[in-house]
């Protein structure tokens, strides 16, 4: 099970195109560390990008978060995006 909570609204560029998007942000909701990030297309409701996966903290673990892009250090599991 998942919780699901918009937390932006941003311009997605992929492969597909560009989409005026919602970023809506995955937890487990057993609290368990698994996360996601997916973005919705507004106007389709389609998923056009998604990141998933869990980062590295810094204090052995207590600042583990999600990046909305891959970075140096980050242990990113899965990225996906829509095709055209």
């Amino acid at each position: 099970m998942w919780q699901l909570r918009v937390v932006d609204s941003d311009r997605v560029t992929v492969a597909a195109g560009t989409f005026e998007s919602y970023q809506v942000e995955l937890t487990s909701a057993d609290g368990g560390p698994d996360k996601a990030i997916i973005w919705i297309a507004k106007n389709s409701h389609t998923a056009v990008k998604g990141l998933s996966g869990v980062l590295a903290g810094n204090n052995g673990g207590s600042d583990a978060g999600i990046a909305k892009e891959p970075r140096a250090g980050a242990h990113i599991f899965g990225t996906w995006e829509l095709l055209p």
